[in-house]
């Protein structure tokens, strides 16, 4: 399967299991809860418990469609956001309806980063929370059903 770039299903949902068993991360829990920043800091941290995702989207059959630059970035991305959430108040982690200008300013000076950076984050947070409630209404956006439909080729 690997060698014709169909991916592995199966070992990557084992892989989901133990990460998801690992860090005590229940997405069946996170639908029923608020999502905060919190939340999306956990999904991080599994993502990148997984391996390089490079491995990931391999095994789920895309690897030879995103193009290496891109996932570096995105791998990169994940790890600025861990500085950035990391540098955040417990506060603006479970409201970040607060981040004002100053608080972002302050954010990115202690995680090393830029705001613009902070402001990515915030902005993809924001983007997941509305995926979140989806799933939670029942409704898939076009485009995650695209993805299901093409991991089952």
């Amino acid at each position: 399967q690997k060698m014709l770039g169909f991916g592995d299903i199966k070992s990557l949902m084992e892989k989901v299991q133990d990460v998801m068993q690992e860090e005590e991360f229940d997405p069946e829990q996170m639908l029923k809860q608020d999502y905060t920043i919190e939340t999306f800091y956990k999904q991080l941290q599994a993502q990148r418990k997984m391996g390089p995702l490079k491995n990931v989207v391999q095994m789920m059959g895309l690897g030879a469609k995103m193009p290496d630059d891109v996932l570096k970035a995105s791998e990169d991305r994940m790890v600025r956001y861990k500085y950035i959430i990391e540098s955040m108040a417990k506060k603006e982690r479970k409201n970040p309806d607060i981040l004002s200008a100053s608080r972002i300013e302050r954010i990115a000076k202690g995680s090393g980063t830029k705001i613009s950076d902070v402001k990515h984050m915030i902005d993809d947070y924001n983007k997941s929370k509305k995926l979140i409630n989806m799933f939670k209404k029942g409704k898939l956006p076009r485009q995650f059903r695209r993805l299901m439909g093409s991991m089952g080729q």
